[in-house]
């Protein structure tokens, strides 16, 4: 199933604006659409490392909604190009927060469109985290 056009948009309006070498991939359902898996998107999932996120906010402020503190991380909520936008990341000074994944360990690939993808086993270590289990076994399908 494809992605909505208007989710497309909105990440293309993300990957235009954010900043080369800004570090960041899609996650979630619009990941595995992009690799993929019959689902429909619901909202545009992005992981990121905290300096990341926090620029984004600034880069995308009229455009926040709310933050939510998660189990491992924390969401902020954005509305972009009128699609549903999550930014996850972790806070370092938050003793209960962990990355869901090693940002410096791995190689990022992009599509056409320069939206990054992580490589498919760090997103099901990232799902095994945060007991997706469900997901990550869909994925495992692919590798």
């Amino acid at each position: 199933m494809p992605i909505n056009p208007k989710k497309l948009e909105a990440l293309h309006e993300i990957a235009v604006k954010l900043p080369e070498g800004f570090t960041w991939a899609v996650f979630g359902s619009v990941y595995s659409a992009l690799r993929g898996i019959e689902v429909e998107p619901n909202d545009i999932d992005l992981l990121m490392k905290e300096d990341a996120a926090d620029e984004f906010r600034k880069i995308f402020k009229p455009k926040f909604v709310e933050t939510e503190k998660m189990e491992l991380s924390q969401i902020d909520r954005y509305r972009i190009n009128e699609e549903d936008v999550e930014v996850i990341y972790s806070k370092t000074e938050e003793d209960d927060q962990e990355p869901l994944v090693e940002w410096e360990e791995i190689k990022i690939e992009k599509t056409e469109n320069g939206v990054p993808l992580l490589p498919i086993d760090q997103i099901i270590k990232a799902y095994r985290k945060i007991d997706k289990t469900d997901r990550a076994k869909e994925l495992e399908k692919l590798e």
